[in-house]
């Protein structure tokens, strides 16, 4: 039995170590193959940092790592090319120092990866050099990654005047994208909300959102296949309805898809039903601005969600081959808080959170729930308290 990839982020790990891998590559080079600006919104853990990691590998044409995958015949491996890989996943992005520092830390170890020397106390300068660089050592144009773009704003936002410093930091950082299209061959950026004041997006009027295009909607989560073939022999003696009813229902406007953090930390529990993606994803900044603004808890039950000018929420069925459960879909486009309560359009149990930071909801395990669950989805606008 093939292990699980628990935490494991690195598609070269998984495929020599003989790690469970569903396969996504045909989506990889869909998506290669059609955009050269892309964006990709999906919940923290559900697998974004992943997919990332596989495309730079089908970048750098590393063939033998996708054999028996569906890229090993479906992707051009005649061409190879430079791959800029920027993650803020980790690092300590509150100071100005701690900004600069990080910034300069992956612009080094890129350099030194790709062969280029350089520095600069400007990282949109640096980043330009690299850039530029980088071209005329391989006379090919370059790819550029960039995993959780917005997490130095988003953890900043209970600090306006370094959320603003950090934010025009990146608007500089990211513009250097805009201004060298000419020598860039792909650039794929995720992240799980979408901030239309960083010119990433602003700039770039090519930028294609694929976070709820139906052909990529299964890019990141397991589907029912993925379950019934993929994890077959793990699943052995698994209570699958039950496994549906806690880890299924999410919707990227396409076929639906399962937690892949919930499933395997439940299969890594002997098959516990838990919420495990829930219990470690809390938006800690949504816990500090409540603290903060000096919320009264209990106040916040009798808070109504109602429309406004620039939020937006509906809520939809899903099919009824898979759920008689109604599907909620929120869009925030801005940091808000947004509490529902229990009304006959949305029958919870329980006050809903949601937050920026937080975009997705997750499945709601059984006993905070009446009939529904509830999917978030990040695009334009959020229902927000009157």
């Amino acid at each position: 039995m093939k292990k699980l990839p628990i935490g494991i982020q690195t598609f070269q790990k998984i495929r020599e170590d003989d790690y469970v891998y569903v396969d996504k590559t045909d989506l990889a080079v869909q998506l290669i193959d059609r955009y050269q600006y892309v964006f990709l919104s999906r919940p923290r853990r559900f697998g974004k940092s992943l997919f990332l990691d596989t495309l730079h590998n089908l970048f750098e044409g590393k063939k033998e790592l996708f054999t028996g995958l569906a890229a090993e015949k479906e992707h051009d491996w005649s061409k190879k090319y430079p791959v800029i890989k920027i993650s803020f996943g980790g690092g300590n992005f509150r100071s100005k120092e701690g900004l600069a520092e990080n910034l300069a830390m992956i612009l080094r170890q890129n350099g030194k990866r790709l062969g280029i020397s350089g520095t600069s106390a400007s990282p949109d300068v640096w980043f330009n050099e690299l850039i530029q660089n980088t071209v005329e050592q391989y006379n090919q144009p370059v790819v550029i990654l960039i995993d959780e773009y917005d997490k130095p704003i988003l953890d900043n936002i209970d600090q306006p005047e370094m959320a603003a410093f950090t934010r025009e930091t990146l608007k500089a950082f990211y513009s250097v994208i805009k201004n060298n299209d000419a020598h860039i061959r792909f650039a794929f950026l995720t992240g799980v909300t979408k901030f239309s004041k960083v010119s990433v997006f602003s700039g770039i009027n090519n930028i294609v959102d694929i976070s709820l295009k139906p052909l990529f909607a299964t890019v990141c989560g397991y589907t029912q296949h993925d379950l019934e073939m993929v994890f077959a022999e793990h699943l052995e003696g698994a209570d699958m309805t039950e496994v549906k009813r806690w880890y299924d229902g999410y919707h990227f406007m396409g076929e639906h898809v399962y937690n892949p953090f919930d499933i395997l930390l439940f299969l890594d529990n002997n098959k516990l039903f838990k919420s495990y993606w829930f219990e470690t994803a809390t938006p800690t900044f949504l816990v500090k601005l409540l603290h903060q603004k000096q919320f009264f808890l209990p106040d916040l039950s009798s808070i109504k969600a109602a429309l406004s000018p620039i939020f937006w929420a509906f809520p939809i069925w899903k099919s009824l081959q898979h759920s008689q459960h109604p599907c909620l879909i929120c869009f925030p486009k801005v940091p808000a808080v947004t509490l529902f309560r229990r009304t006959s359009v949305f029958p919870w149990k329980t006050a809903i959170w949601c937050s920026s930071r937080l975009p997705f909801m997750p499945c709601l395990p059984p006993f905070l729930t009446i009939t529904t669950r509830v999917t978030i989805l990040p695009v334009m606008k959020v229902f927000t308290p009157a």
